[in-house]
């Protein structure tokens, strides 16, 4: 389109990268963000705002990801993980470093897989749920 601004680029998190563009770390993180996905088990991590978010993201998304070819499948978990990355400041999925308990980035590959994981959680019953109302 004519006169259209670009598309926004999107953000990509190596896992074994220090900080993000806007200088965000993503190494070596002693206090977590609003914006941050805690990765780990526990009620911590569960009762985390960012992970409310995360989940809330997940949940709303659930029925379309299971109506979706496998390649597109993907596309929604992306989208999820670009969504908390987005932020403003950036929200970072942070694991802790067992060597020296602060915290780090795992990087879009994992935040992916985590965000496929959960999308998947409950499928059976959902899908049961969308085949009774025709969907």
């Amino acid at each position: 389109i004519r006169g259209a601004n670009p598309p926004p680029k999107l953000l990509t998190v190596r896992a074994d990268a220090l900080k993000m563009p806007d200088g965000t770390p993503l190494k070596n993180i002693e206090k977590h963000r609003d914006q941050d996905v805690l990765c780990g088990r526990g009620g911590g991590t569960n009762h985390h705002v960012g992970n409310a978010h995360w989940r809330k993201l997940v949940n709303t998304n659930k029925r379309l990801y299971l109506s979706l070819p496998k390649k597109q499948k993907a596309l929604v978990a992306k989208s999820i993980v670009h969504a908390v990355r987005a932020q403003n400041p950036p929200g970072r999925f942070l694991a802790r470093d067992p060597s020296n308990s602060l915290w780090c980035d795992i990087g879009d590959q994992k935040a992916t897989e985590k965000t496929s994981q959960a999308l998947r959680e409950g499928a059976p019953d959902i899908r049961t749920e969308m085949a009774k109302e025709g969907q």
